[in-house]
């Protein structure tokens, strides 16, 4: 099954071959940072690159056939792709603009179609971007709606082409046709007394289930997408560590989701095995992460990599029982102030 998601982070790592390599995009520094993961007890730095182009550098997403990260720049308006075949020298292939990139935000790729997606919250808008071409990218289309107000994270159904947006000032969940990506529609919105400000959204495409994560209400939220058209509320969990949730990754093999807590600096694994009857696992804080923001996993390693966006840091954490998450590592560097975005290669 074909999925991409994003709320900072590319999507989940993973799979049966294991990651060497995490390309982290700081906000601050305006920059890519390949890091080498290969020990996740002893991260180290490989290359960074920085460009006017990555200002305010927010999410990433990786094509790992062709070689190219795609990053959401907020300030500068913009998607820029990168040539990171090589992750000592990277290199800007090209970077689009729109009105309709307004603070660009989320990004999630379709590979198949060779099509980017893009969240504006200020624009209140997806863009969908042709990357057939990474050194000449354009816009085939761009959807706006009053449901779309602070789009910020986004998950695709490539499979049965929906995408899956979060929006913080809506306090929705939104479904979006996207088997035209020159003319989208809107199938659905959802929203219900537990979505306040959601930030982070995931999916299960096996048990047709959304995740999402509310940084005001502290929960996660269910929701049952198996009609796109008509979503509707499954289960939802609250607790003060979830407070500030700001994005949500899924291990599916073992039925765990993970939470990154901005405003709480910590993260918090969730047992999901019934989305009806969720419960936590366990919570793990510090200091090193600060302003948490973005976690993604290495399932073949059992390691989740969490971005310390007010550490400027980038934390290994073993989670290979979920119920007792210890950290690895902490790494920071010049180049990850105010890291925010990480992909695993």
């Amino acid at each position: 099954m074909l999925w991409s998601k994003t709320a900072g982070a590319g999507g989940a790592g993973g799979g049966s071959v294991s990651p060497t390599v995490a390309y982290v995009t700081s906000s601050i520094a305006d920059s890519i940072t390949a890091i080498d993961i290969s020990d996740p007890a002893n991260m180290s730095q490989i290359g960074s690159f920085t460009s006017v182009s990555l200002d305010f550098a927010r999410s990433v997403a990786l094509d790992l056939t062709n070689s190219v990260a795609y990053v959401a720049c907020q300030t500068s308006d913009n998607i820029v792709s990168i040539d990171i075949s090589d992750p000592a020298n990277m290199t800007q292939l090209d970077s689009f603009t729109s009105v309709s990139l307004d603070s660009a935000l989320g990004i999630a790729l379709d590979l198949t179609n060779s099509v980017a997606y893009v969240t504006s919250p200020v624009a209140d808008s997806i863009t969908a971007i042709d990357i057939s071409d990474p050194t000449n990218m354009t816009q085939l289309g761009s959807f706006t709606s009053a449901s779309l107000d602070g789009s910020f994270s986004i998950a695709l159904d490539v499979v049965n082409s929906v995408a899956y947006v979060a929006s913080r000032d809506s306090d929705s969940i939104i479904a979006i046709d996207i088997s035209d990506p020159t003319n989208m529609t809107q199938l659905d919105s959802f929203t219900s007394a537990s979505l306040d400000a959601p930030y982070g959204v995931d999916l299960d495409l096996t048990n047709n289930v959304a995740y999402a994560v509310f940084s005001n209400s502290a929960h996660i939220v269910s929701i049952d997408i198996s009609d796109p058209s008509n979503m509707s509320q499954i289960g939802s969990f609250t607790s003060a560590d979830l407070g500030g949730a700001y994005q949500v990754t899924l291990d599916l093999t073992n039925n765990v989701a993970y939470v990154a807590s901005f405003t709480g600096d910590r993260i918090v694994s969730i047992d999901i095995s019934n989305p009806s009857n969720m419960a936590q696992l366990d919570s793990l804080g510090s200091t090193v992460f600060n302003g948490a923001a973005i976690v993604t996993l290495d399932l073949t390693n059992s390691v989740a990599y969490v971005a310390g966006f007010l550490s400027d840091a980038i934390v290994s954490i073993d989670i290979s029982n979920p119920s007792n998450m210890v950290q690895l590592d902490s790494f920071t560097s010049v180049s990850l102030n105010g890291p925010y975005g990480i992909a695993l290669a």
